[in-house]
């Protein structure tokens, strides 16, 4: 019974797969910090510095050039007590990607948890119309801890639970220390000068893309488990991750979302998300939010 279970989950597998390779794209969301303190400065050598937003901003531009056109994204930003899109998610194969992150200006607190939180539900909406399939991945780039960190440590659980992949980089800590997402996050990059914080975006943003399903050599591990055992691993590999939006009821099952759901209405302790806006346009004014 095993064997004939593990022989059809492989030939489902690998028809999916191949038909996932030829309709779908990677989805990864850039979390900027743009708080008050990335205007402090960075060593770029032993005899100059930067601007930590400067060298933030380099970095992604690089990195952006070379992407795969398969790979759409978008980019977040925090700035001023208010969160919005620098870049609508979608293929950066455009000159406007560097004049829309020039315009990121460095100032206000840290509200990392709202951010996050916008960015995993933007991914989730897209790998619902995926039907799974695909990289979903959140950059986030930062230089401090979080100004709503409770309800950050609150978010960051579920999006470990939602199988959203997240990838750290700690821009010049201070005292060299290390963020408190290290602890939470699929991997952590500390990027003490500007070199280091290039090559930190371009390991984040190109990591080895797995499809986020099981492999055919996880089910042949299969083969040497007890049945009921094989058969839990089984069903739980197989079961897909939930996408509605974090901090809201899973919708009724006859519901399909829409693009109208991102983002999402916020939740009073949340920071509101600005909508997007066209390249060329001054960003949105920012909300009043009063932080504790």
């Amino acid at each position: 019974m095993k064997k004939i279970l593990i022989s059809l989950a492989t030939i489902l597998l690998l028809a999916s797969n191949a038909l996932a390779q030829t309709t779908t794209h990677d989805y990864v969301i850039v979390v900027l910090d743009g708080s008050g303190s990335m205007s402090e400065r960075m060593q770029t050598s032993a005899r100059t510095s930067i601007v930590k937003m400067e060298a933030a901003k380099n970095a992604l531009k690089s990195v952006l050039q070379n992407i795969p056109e398969k790979t759409q994204v978008g980019i977040l930003a925090f700035t001023n007590d208010r969160i919005w899109w620098v870049w609508k998610t979608g293929i950066v194969k455009s000159p406007d990607i560097s004049t829309a992150i020039d315009r990121v200006n460095e100032s206000g607190r840290t509200p990392l948890g709202s951010a996050i939180k916008a960015g995993a539900d933007e991914l989730m909406f897209y790998r619902e119309q995926q039907l799974g399939y695909g990289r979903f991945q959140l950059v986030i780039v930062t230089d401090g801890e979080a100004t709503d960190g409770s309800y950050m440590d609150d978010v960051t659980k579920e999006v470990r639970a939602r199988r959203i992949r997240m990838d750290v980089i700690g821009v010049a800590m201070p005292g060299g220390a290390k963020h408190s997402l290290a602890a939470i996050s699929d991997s952590y990059q500390s990027a003490d000068n500007a070199q280091q914080l290039s090559d930190a975006v371009k390991r984040a943003i190109n990591v080895e893309n797995t499809k986020g399903v099981a492999g055919v050599d996880d089910f042949q591990i299969l083969s040497g488990l007890p049945n009921e055992i094989a058969q839990a691993w089984l069903t739980e590999a197989c079961k897909p991750a939930p996408n509605y939006p974090i901090g809201e009821s899973p919708p009724h099952p006859k519901v399909a979302r829409t693009s109208n759901d991102i983002p999402k209405a916020v939740a009073p302790q949340q920071m509101p998300v600005q909508p997007n806006q066209n390249i060329g346009d001054t960003p949105p004014p920012g909300c009043a939010v009063s932080f504790q």
